[in-house]
């Protein structure tokens, strides 16, 4: 027997994927703090990192530095209050950077949040 049982929490993993930069080159730092403000409101929580995404334009990498977000959501969606979702991610991701036109918007999938739990030993 292992000396530790998990308790579990099902949740729906959301990911958004915004430029660190506007269409001009010029820092998107402060509207991602309130982008991450946003999403502690919202969601009570989030994960980012930063990565790079690339792409061709007339034969031509185009490369370009991003943030990945990701928000876990109980699942099913309409459990959580407002009915949160990705339409919903995605409104708030262009409130906060309006001249971006488009972005990538991901359900990941199912994932979990465990808590270890100490067996009790009987004698």
């Amino acid at each position: 027997m292992l000396p530790f049982s998990f308790s579990r929490v099902s949740l729906r993993l959301y990911q958004v994927i915004i430029p660190q930069n506007d269409n001009e080159g010029k820092s998107y730092a402060p509207r991602h703090l309130k982008f991450c403000e946003r999403l502690l409101a919202e969601f009570g929580g989030f994960t980012s990192f930063e990565a790079f995404g690339g792409w061709s334009h007339n034969g031509i990498m185009q490369r370009e530095a991003v943030e990945v977000y990701q928000v876990a959501i109980k699942s099913p969606p309409d459990f959580y209050p407002n009915d949160v979702n990705i339409d919903a991610l995605t409104a708030m991701a262009h409130k906060y950077f309006p001249d971006q036109t488009a972005f990538m918007v991901s359900e990941i999938g199912v994932t979990m949040i465990t808590y270890p739990k100490k067996e009790v030993e009987h004698a």
